[in-house]
């Protein structure tokens, strides 16, 4: 159980609880800033108006907030595919992706494709083969058609 106490600080958004997965409970001054964060808050102190957020929201978990103030339901967050939803503080989330896969959205799947290469390759170095022998074959043909003018021409 963590708890942490930001009241009397203005500047703080909701990207600020980013990575503190473990919070429990979180001491504010408006309580907006609970709003979509935590399940509950309550009001501590009337003076300074204090509030004391409790219960974070986990938007991986599909879920309903008995005691919320809007008493609506927090939806499930759905990340791509080949992705699993990890909670990354109070109302935050993040996609990481499944083991194997990567790059943007997790489409490729981890590791070098080595078929797919060697085929490419080794039809690439035939065709580049096949080529140059037709090309040596004409080239023999008119190095011998050379040959027969020079002497045509030495005699």
């Amino acid at each position: 159980m963590a708890v942490c106490a930001v009241n009397q600080n203005p500047n703080l958004t909701l990207n600020n609880y980013r990575g503190f997965i473990e919070l429990s409970l979180l001491v504010i001054d408006k309580p907006q800033n609970c709003d979509k964060q935590f399940c509950n808050q309550s009001l501590v102190k009337n003076g300074s108006a204090t509030y004391v957020c409790a219960a974070p929201i986990n938007p991986c978990v599909n879920k309903e907030c008995p005691n919320s103030l809007t008493e609506s339901k927090v939806n499930k967050q759905d990340c791509p595919e080949n992705s699993n939803c990890h909670p990354d503080g109070p109302g935050l989330f993040e996609c990481n992706c499944a083991k194997g896969w990567h790059d943007y959205r997790c489409l490729r799947k981890q590791g070098f494709p080595l078929t797919q290469w060697m085929v490419g390759f080794s039809v690439a170095t035939i065709l580049i083969c096949i080529v140059l022998r037709i090309l040596q074959r004409k080239g023999l043909k008119n190095g011998k058609e050379l040959l027969q003018q020079r002497r045509f021409l030495d005699s």
